[in-house]
């Protein structure tokens, strides 16, 4: 797995999917179908941009060819302020065994979610999109889901780059 750094503050979703994937940063933008800049008016969000939700990060994966479940610790309300964290989140992940995105507590924003990738459950680092190199895994922090991948037919990839290819033409 190689680190992709984000280059703004709310993509570090569509970084984590595409460390995963090994694909580039601009191929999962391009697969969601629009760059997350659109600014909103809700002072909880980093760099007041709307960014990028579960169901883009979904729609990408489709395009991509992969199908992405995500799994919850439990539900977030938009008045909590942290991530309570998983305890049997190693176990889960054990029996995933791929790599696989995290959404954890934000270290720079309370109350925020942040996307980091994970190559397997046994690895010793983590790959933030948020910092200039891999982490140590100790240092990861609190978990709210984990998201695998399963790839999907060649047909289903297909279609989308069918009419994506017959878009630009």
């Amino acid at each position: 797995m190689r680190l992709i750094q984000q280059p703004n503050l709310w993509t570090c979703g569509p970084c984590a999917v595409a460390m995963v994937l090994d694909v580039t940063l601009d191929e999962v933008i391009e697969a969601c179908g629009h760059d997350g800049s659109a600014k909103v008016d809700w002072d909880k969000i980093p760099g007041g941009r709307a960014g990028f939700n579960e169901s883009d990060l979904t729609l990408a994966a489709l395009r991509l060819g992969y199908g992405m479940v995500r799994l919850a610790a439990k539900p977030i309300y938009p008045n909590d302020t942290v991530i309570p964290g998983w305890p049997g989140v190693s176990e889960l992940m054990d029996h995933i065994g791929g790599p696989m995105v995290l959404v954890v507590q934000s270290e720079r924003f309370v109350g925020v979610a942040h996307s980091v990738a994970v190559p397997s459950p046994w690895a010793s680092r983590f790959f933030d999109p948020a910092a200039p190199a891999p982490r140590p895994i100790e240092e990861l922090p609190p978990v709210q889901f984990v998201e695998f991948f399963v790839p999907l037919t060649t047909k289903a990839k297909s279609r989308w780059e069918t009419q994506r290819a017959a878009s630009v033409a």
